[in-house]
This record gives C-alpha cells, sequence and structure tokens, in this order.
C-alpha cells in the first residue's frame, strides 16, 4: 500500500514529465487546481486517472468525489490514497 506522501511524489512525478516542466515543478503544491491553472486539460486529467489507477492498483471510485478539491493535486491524492487503505484488510 502506497501513502498519500507516496503517491503525491509520484503524480507530481508524472506531472512534471508530462508536461515537460522541468525546474517549473517547484510551483506545484498540493493546493494548485490542475484544471484551473490551465496545468492540465480533460484528457490529460483522465490520463492522470489512469496512470494513479495503475499506480496504486485499483480503479478509483469517482462516485464520492469532493468536487471542490479533486482537482488540486493534495485533493486527488488524498482521494487516491484514501481509495487504496480502504482496500487494505483489517488484521
Amino acid at each position: 500500500m502506497m501513502t498519500r506522501e507516496e503517491i503525491t511524489a509520484r503524480v507530481r512525478q508524472w506531472i512534471t514529465t508530462h508536461k515537460q516542466l522541468g525546474s517549473d515543478a517547484g510551483g506545484l503544491e498540493d493546493g494548485t487546481d490542475l484544471i484551473a491553472s490551465g496545468l492540465l486539460d480533460s484528457f490529460d486529467f483522465v490520463q492522470l486517472l489512469a496512470f494513479t489507477e495503475q499506480l496504486v492498483g485499483s480503479e478509483i471510485d469517482l462516485s464520492d468525489i469532493d468536487v471542490d478539491s479533486f482537482t488540486t493535486l493534495g485533493g486527488f491524492c488524498a482521494h487516491a490514497a484514501g481509495q487504496t487503505q480502504s482496500l487494505t484488510p483489517s488484521a
């Protein structure tokens, strides 16, 4: 199981590589709205979703997303991490 921090680091790396940001990646904070900022378009966001599902090893359930924060880096990664934790069997 990946932590939120690990997921965030990998997603940040994917965005940086995919959008060829180079040293501009420093401005990619948890509160950055990936769509409203113009960083990703809707097609890019679908690709990011597919990458993240592959990364965490499961489909990300979109039925219970918080639409106000899902397109932010932090909100997106928190949702993905929350889903992976809910798949972890209880001890």
